[in-house]
């Protein structure tokens, strides 16, 4: 019954903007990059995947920036403008995360699908690659290095690539940034099990720990295993 009564909400009464796209906060028409991942990949486990790459394919359309290829952070429809424009790595993460994950979901066989995302899950890793420091990790805000140093966009981005090379969709060139990334994050687990410098939670504007940092930690670690399972796999086959 709670499935189905989330399931209503999210199809038939979220607020929306005037084209559809589903907003992030009751009583607003703002339109965040944290709902990438929130939204569509609910909506395709729930059997969805046609209105997950529409709502998808809605964010891209009112987030990324159409010359750099980032998303901007948060748009105000009812405003018309961005009250966050900033390339938040967090936003980055949450929608290349969410991308790879649908294109896990959603069966192979629905190849427009699949290929309406990676016409927007490819060239937005593509941007992602020039945002990483030479020490596998991020700034805060991708684009200014005044910004903290941050951990949980490097696992975010990281489990995207595994899951895309696991997939076969994404090329094993990205091996060795995932790798770089996956190490830079293993070096901030302290002796307890936390991911430190990672957007802390409950203001996410300074580094700390949070919920999604532990989150993705397991994620890209878990993406790494089977990448890595999937090509041992192979090499004995050959």
């Amino acid at each position: 019954d709670a499935l189905n009564r989330l399931l209503d909400w999210a199809l038939c009464r979220a607020p929306r903007t005037s084209c559809g796209v589903v907003c992030h906060l009751i009583g607003t028409k703002q339109v965040w990059a944290d709902s990438c991942y929130m939204l569509p990949t609910f909506l395709a486990a729930a059997g969805h995947a046609q209105e997950a790459v529409e709502q998808m394919e809605g964010y891209h359309r009112l987030l990324c920036d159409p010359q750099t290829g980032l998303f901007h952070h948060i748009w105000d429809a009812e405003a018309g403008r961005f009250v966050r424009a900033d390339f938040w790595g967090g936003g980055n993460g949450w929608a290349a995360a969410s991308m790879a994950r649908l294109l896990h979901r959603i069966p192979a066989q629905e190849e427009k699908l699949h290929c309406r995302l990676l016409a927007m899950e490819l060239p937005l890793l593509k941007a992602l690659r020039g945002m990483v420091r030479e020490d596998g990790l991020s700034n805060d805000i991708l684009d200014r290095t005044d910004s903290f140093e941050e951990v949980n966009f490097s696992q975010m981005y990281a489990y995207a690539l595994f899951t895309g090379m696991a997939d076969g969709w994404l090329s094993p060139e990205y091996l060795s940034l995932a790798e770089k990334m996956r190490a830079a994050a293993n070096e901030k687990v302290d002796s307890y099990g936390f991911v430190r410098q990672v957007c802390g939670a409950p203001d996410f504007c300074r580094p700390g720990i949070s919920p999604e940092g532990q989150a993705f930690y397991l994620l890209m670690e878990a993406a790494a295993e089977r990448f890595h399972r999937q090509r041992r796999a192979s090499s004995v086959s050959e």
